[in-house]
């Protein structure tokens, strides 16, 4: 068993995730609550922390046009997302800012591609992963809620 102690990167709050019984694993170098022991009713509503995960943003009046000269389709509107194809979401916040989230499955390889590109004048990076949560809700109500 992974005790998230262990890692640099871990859930905001994964000392309440222990104390509800989380199973944690290794997810991209961090430490990520996979299940709980006493499994609950998910598909009713559930919440998953996704905060120790790899995201990153762009921000300024060029940084929508320098992130879709990385190949990366952002939305048209603003406040909407669409996934990549290789499982990552690119969101658009506003006509200056994206926000792309890490696919779980890839460990964040888009994200680190683009931490290590120089970003050109008028659009710059703006690290999301220390500075935000991230919850994913799931099942039939997570619309309601």
């Amino acid at each position: 068993m992974i005790n998230p102690e262990s890692f640099q990167r871990r859930s905001f709050i994964y000392r309440r995730l222990q104390a509800a019984g989380a199973e944690f694993i290794d997810v991209a170098e961090a430490a990520v609550a996979n299940q709980f022991l006493e499994e609950g009713d998910a598909t009713n509503l559930g919440i998953a922390d996704l905060s120790p995960l790899p995201r990153i943003g762009f921000k300024g009046p060029k940084a929508l046009t320098w992130v879709e000269g990385q190949n990366i389709d952002v939305p048209s509107l603003n406040n909407m997302a669409t996934p990549l194809p290789d499982g990552s979401l690119v969101a658009r916040l506003a006509d200056t800012e994206v926000l792309i989230l890490s696919n779980i499955g890839d460990e964040g390889a888009t994200i680190s591609r683009l931490e290590t590109m120089q970003t050109s004048q008028g659009c710059y990076v703006v690290p999301r992963a220390e500075t935000y949560f991230w919850f994913l809700l799931t099942g039939v109500h997570a619309p309601d809620c």
